[in-house]
């Protein structure tokens, strides 16, 4: 019997995602969050829009006390998440 005082958390990821990404496919973020399944981690995915920014990021990272940032797009993508996840001490990949 597991004892839930002693209960293993999940470790939580988010992965912001540029959807006109070419050569990811429209089933990208499913895939990204099947893999981290797999990994045992609890996993999330936003994907970004022409109005995204470095706030709504970091309210995203906020609500779920995420472990670790990933950013998937261009160099707005990645420049976006890292100063947010920079902001609140978030390790990103």
């Amino acid at each position: 019997m597991v004892d839930p005082h002693h209960a293993v958390e999940r470790r939580r990821a988010l992965f912001v995602v540029n959807p006109a990404l070419q050569r990811t496919g429209s089933d990208f973020g499913r895939r990204l969050l099947e893999l981290a399944g797999e990994l045992g981690w609890e996993a999330m995915v936003l994907e970004t829009t022409a109005g995204l920014n470095v706030e709504s990021i970091g309210a995203a990272l906020a609500r779920r006390n995420f472990h670790m940032v990933l950013a998937a797009g261009g160099d707005g993508t990645v420049a976006e998440v890292m100063a947010a996840a920079h902001e609140r001490g978030i390790p990103m990949g």
